[in-house]
């Protein structure tokens, strides 16, 4: 019987980075410690392999065959970083996260989301409490409550409108 020593080739091999261009910043501290840390191995599984580097529930994710603490330091700090930068332009301005599959982008870049739609994308910008739940984007960049925000808005509003009744003379 032939034996066959075939390696199955991991996701990283086969797709490459699995996440949009705007990372490629978070990425890059990462694949420069590996490089480093691999150049003076000689055997293969004495090197820090790549397996897979990708998008999951709107945030980096990397893995490899192993870890040293400086290289998990820097993968938790990129996957911390990508929460609150733009996956496609790498923008840290205005940045929210979509609903369905989630992606963390800008205003800008989900405007241009919806123009590609043709339709409203449901985006939540982040850092306006979640009182307000989930905005739609249109094609225009306009930003709208849905009708639980709307809701929940004229609430606050009308709280706001009691309390400073007394505050004013």
């Amino acid at each position: 019987m032939e034996e066959k020593n075939d390696k199955i080739p991991t996701p990283y091999e086969l797709f490459h980075v699995e996440c949009g261009d705007g990372w490629a910043k978070l990425l890059q501290p990462i694949f420069d410690y590996i490089e480093n840390y691999n150049k003076d191995k000689e055997k293969e599984e004495d090197k820090i392999e790549i397996l897979q580097v990708k998008e999951k529930f709107g945030t980096l994710r990397f893995y490899t065959s192993f870890y040293t603490d400086d290289l998990r330091n820097l993968i938790r700090a990129a996957e911390h970083e990508s929460e609150y930068t733009c996956e496609f332009c790498g923008s840290k301005e205005h940045i929210g996260y979509t609903l369905g599959w989630i992606t963390v982008c800008c205003k800008e870049c989900v405007t241009k989301m919806a123009q590609s739609k043709s339709q409203p994308i449901r985006w939540k910008p982040y850092g306006i409490g979640d009182q307000y739940k989930w905005a739609e984007v249109d094609a225009d960049g306009n930003i709208t409550l849905t009708e639980n925000g709307k809701q929940t808005a004229i609430a606050v509003y009308e709280k706001h409108k009691y309390v400073t009744s007394f505050l004013i003379f």
